[in-house]
């Protein structure tokens, strides 16, 4: 019985077909010399298939071969109704390179771990490279979809070494005030350190608009998450949201994530390996509730409180555990340095901060350190040892987060300011200067890997303002 393609449209040459499970599938002999190796070699070699108005395929599916002759006459096919491994293998058995492109071009997470697979069956070093980019790439969602996990040891450590060889930048998102005698606004922009030239230099310059402060960012799996903070409703004070967006640098798309069980701003998100940790902050009160967010299955739920409501920005995760500053400023006790233990889900004393917090403070870790900065001095705490220590102070003084942001990388701290950034290295002692990023108000800074360095499309910021806009209007 002859079954033909009804997708498939009638050409001078479509009197040729190809024979295949005793099924014949109508081609166009012009495009399979053109688009195959495999009978450009045969219609050249003088065999009898040249002379003949049909060739019949051995060892080959009908349906993979009629989605094959379909791809390439309409450029159109439907890799959820196609048995995947089936066309790949009659794909690279045919030599028909634009299948596997249009493989390459159309892998998803869902389809991205079968494909990898299949290409190393068969040596397509090609589409494995593709799959694995794709798997870099789009880390966040294929884990998120359950798809990792299938991957073998073997691949799952490529991926990781793949994700730690791209480069990775200090980066922050800054406030602008661009006020006209009609329109009193604030915009702001994203920005990258170029450490070769010393210099922030701005993505596509993208307005925001909607005035946002007191957010809190992290960094979780090299995405970027903006929760909560304040927004202007145009009345006498700013209003908290729950809101949250997540930032993947390598798609370059922002994506809302469910919004935090309670309006907070002036809080910390912290990020330990596998959570975000909202703390404390301000709503109508100030704050002692805590929520933990789970990206995989993108909730947030109630953990431990802190012991009595604490607001200052100044929390940071080590080593798989939460340390909270409580700053002797807001309290007439001592400041004292308290511990989330993740595993238990209790919180642990650890006694009196050796100097005077101000609500200004800063928090960061690197090893197994924890780094307070405050107004008078720069202590570092040992969570193995438990002993304090002083740190050198940058030059110039002045380096709270009224003025900086602070953030580590590469093991060395540094302080992002408009007129300067500073940086320490911790295990040499010394300080130096940096270029400062522009801009002026509130500026988040964070590290993140940056996989192209392109401008960014205007909807980048489009989803993140829409987004803003929508959560304030709710």
């Amino acid at each position: 019985m002859d079954l033909q393609d009804e997708n498939l449209k009638p050409t001078d040459n479509m009197d040729f077909f190809l024979l295949v499970e005793d099924k014949r599938i109508p081609a166009d002999r012009d495009m399979l010399v053109k688009s195959s190796s495999y009978f450009r070699a045969m219609f050249s070699s003088g065999m009898r298939e040249n002379c003949q108005n049909f060739v019949e395929l051995h060892g080959l599916s009908s349906p993979s071969v009629r989605a094959l002759v379909n791809l390439l006459q309409t450029s159109q096919l439907s890799l959820k109704d196609t048995d995947i491994e089936d066309f790949i293998a009659t794909a690279n058995f045919l030599q028909v390179q634009k299948a596997i492109d249009y493989v390459k071009s159309h892998l998803d997470a869902h389809t991205c771990v079968d494909v990898l697979n299949i290409a190393e069956i068969y040596c397509i070093g090609d589409l494995e490279e593709a799959a694995y980019s794709f798997l870099v790439d789009n880390y966040f969602d294929v884990f998120r979809k359950g798809q990792y996990e299938r991957l073998r040891e073997e691949q799952q450590t490529q991926v990781r070494e793949r994700r730690k060889s791209i480069k990775s930048y200090i980066c922050a998102i800054v406030e602008y005030d661009e006020a006209s005698a009609d329109t009193p606004r604030k915009t702001r922009h994203l920005y990258y350190h170029d450490d070769k030239d010393d210099v922030f230099r701005p993505y596509k310059t993208v307005d925001c608009r909607v005035p946002k402060s007191s957010y809190g960012a992290a960094v979780l799996d090299n995405n970027l998450y903006i929760v909560g903070g304040y927004v202007d409703t145009g009345g006498s004070t700013d209003q908290p949201v729950s809101s949250g967006f997540r930032f993947d640098p390598m798609t370059r798309q922002w994506h809302e994530i469910k919004p935090l069980q309670q309006a907070r701003a002036a809080f910390t998100l912290a990020a330990t390996d596998t959570h975000l940790y909202a703390i404390g902050g301000k709503a109508e009160v100030d704050l002692f509730t805590v929520e933990r967010y789970d990206p995989k299955d993108d909730t947030w739920t109630y953990v431990a409180p802190l012991p009595r409501p604490v607001t200052p920005e100044a929390a940071t995760a080590c080593m798989g555990d939460v340390y909270v500053a409580e700053s002797a400023a807001r309290f007439m006790s001592p400041g004292r340095l308290l511990k989330y233990c993740t595993g238990q889900g209790e919180w642990t004393d650890l006694g009196k901060i050796p100097y005077r917090l101000q609500c200004d403070s800063d928090m960061v870790s690197f090893a197994d350190f924890v780094v307070l900065i405050g107004s008078h001095a720069i202590k570092s705490y040992n969570i193995t040892s438990g002993e304090w220590y002083t740190m050198m102070r940058p030059m110039g003084g002045g380096y709270t987060k009224n003025r900086f942001d602070h953030v580590v990388y590469d093991g060395d701290i540094f302080f992002v300011g408009r007129v300067t950034t500073q940086r320490c290295t911790p295990s040499r002692g010394v300080w130096d200067c940096l270029a400062g990023v522009p801009g002026c108000g509130y500026r988040k800074a964070f590290v993140l890997k940056l996989k192209r360095l392109l401008p960014f499309p205007d909807e980048v910021y489009g989803g993140y303002e829409a987004g803003i806009r929508k959560a304030t209007n709710t």
